[in-house]
């Protein structure tokens, strides 16, 4: 199953093109049809990632893990999400990004969107009674 949800901004609030670091929050998210967490950190997602992750079948959606990149016309950025699971995000030109997630080294799943999009959503990743998401947000301060 591969899910990717992109929701581009209005107008812009920055452009890579010009030299300019784009900031984006990283979260990870589990479904699950438990309404407990699996680990004490675990908290609920907020109600605009839980509206937008409605049309699937798990009834509860839980943050696992959120941490901030910066990303540079220059270089890529990369991370390790959870165990196993590490993201990349690069600028390809001034308006446009791509994220790729990758798990156990691989590459699993590539999404290219408009550098404005303000949320773009990305999973499939399933698991016995469970799925996991990758929830990617511009939040590069307005200039």
């Amino acid at each position: 199953m591969l899910l990717f949800i992109s929701l581009a901004a209005v107008a812009p609030t920055t452009r890579a093109g010009d030299g300019s670091a784009v900031v984006y929050q990283i979260e990870v998210v589990r479904g699950t049809s438990s309404d407990r967490p699996e680990e004490p950190g675990w908290k609920p997602v907020g109600p605009g990632v839980a509206e937008r992750l409605s049309p699937f079948r798990w009834k509860h959606y839980w943050e696992v893990q959120r941490q901030i990149l910066t990303v540079t016309p220059a270089k890529p950025v990369r991370a390790v999400l959870v165990p196993d699971r590490a993201i990349e995000l690069r600028l390809l030109t001034p308006d446009t990004s791509e994220i790729r997630l990758f798990r156990k080294g691989r590459l699993v799943r590539k999404s290219t969107q408009p550098s404005a999009a303000r949320i773009s959503i990305m999973g499939g990743d399933r698991e016995e009674g469970q799925c996991w998401f990758v929830v990617v947000r511009n939040v590069t301060p307005a200039r």
